[in-house]
């Protein structure tokens, strides 16, 4: 068995603060709380930002959250935000330079090293951080997930941090990745999911982009429903569909969804449905799990290397 693989059998042990060393946050003591929270990040890292901003709620987390994946700050009209930056890395420039935009303002940085786990311990900001090991920056969800909840729950107490280390199965998940993955070879892929599972959508892309090579794209419904649908008339070739269900979506997207799979195979589309499973966290991480084994075992039928992103460190490299 491979890392890449170990890795995925290994994921519900990053879903605790057990993994996770916290420094300085002491110096949230006398802060005001925040009225909103807004996330940096890129690639991977950036997905976290998605997983908070629609799992909020199910945290208790009352404020906005905001996803940005763009360099210096967002232009936002709240008085005292904490600004979250999140980089596997520590690297990531993009992140770096809002983190280095927010000189005075409420931050915490969450990273498995680097320049900004520097930049964080010599300016004592609150800081998670976390061994990277072997893990591909795709496959730290769950640590960067759960480092930003550690910091969260510092200045705002009531934020819950549920343990799902004995929740989440990964061994229950690998024949079922694998056989979707037999049904995703040399395809264009698309994950459609409602909006509370946008993340979810985008996890799925990251996997398939990543991991397996693959072109892969997510949207929407019922955003899709009102543009995307229409090039399917001309009947396109050598296109997937995987649409994410929730039993609870509102009965107009389930509605959406069963009109829009019943439309996608008329046009030839080969079409997948995949019930998410569990309360709302759980949901999120049994799905990543899924999609992890499935870009694994798509990347091994095309004889694929799963962690290596090349492209990624050449523009790196360019820029």
């Amino acid at each position: 068995m491979d890392i890449y693989a170990k890795n995925i059998l290994n994921i519900n042990k990053q879903l605790s603060l057990k993994e996770l060393d916290f420094y300085n946050l002491e110096k949230f003591g006398s802060r005001e709380r925040p009225d909103a929270i807004i996330v940096f990040g890129m690639g991977g890292s950036g997905a976290v930002a998605d997983l908070l901003k629609n799992l909020s709620g199910y945290v208790s987390i009352k404020i906005p959250v905001i996803s940005w994946k763009d360099y210096d700050l967002p232009l936002v009209g709240f008085k005292n935000p904490l600004f979250l930056f999140i980089s596997f890395s520590g690297n990531t420039q993009e992140t770096i330079s809002g983190f280095l935009k927010a000189r005075g303002r409420l931050k915490a940085v969450v990273s498995g090293g680097g320049r900004l786990t520097k930049l964080a311990r010599e300016s004592e900001i609150p800081l998670a951080a976390f061994h990277k090991n072997e893990l591909a920056p795709r496959q730290a969800n769950g640590l960067m997930f759960y480092g930003v909840l550690g910091i969260i729950k510092k200045i705002l107490p009531e934020t819950q941090i549920p343990d799902l280390s004995k929740k989440i199965r990964p061994k229950d998940s690998r024949k079922i990745g694998k056989a979707l993955a037999a049904k995703l070879k040399r395809k264009i892929i698309l994950i459609y999911t409602s909006n509370q599972n946008s993340h979810l959508g985008y996890l799925w892309k990251i996997h398939f982009n990543e991991t397996a090579k693959a072109l892969a794209f997510c949207n929407v419904l019922p955003e899709m429903n009102h543009n995307e649908i229409v090039p399917f008339e001309s009947k396109p070739k050598n296109i997937a569909a995987i649409l994410i269900k929730d039993r609870d979506d509102s009965p107009e997207i389930k509605k959406r969804f069963r009109i829009t799979g019943k439309i996608l195979k008329n046009f030839g589309v080969q079409t997948t449905n995949l019930e998410t499973k569990g309360n709302a966290l759980e949901k999120t991480f049994n799905s990543l799990t899924l999609a992890e084994w499935t870009s694994y075992y798509l990347a091994k039928s095309l004889k694929i290397n799963p962690l290596k992103t090349e492209i990624i460190e050449e523009i790196k490299r360019l820029i």
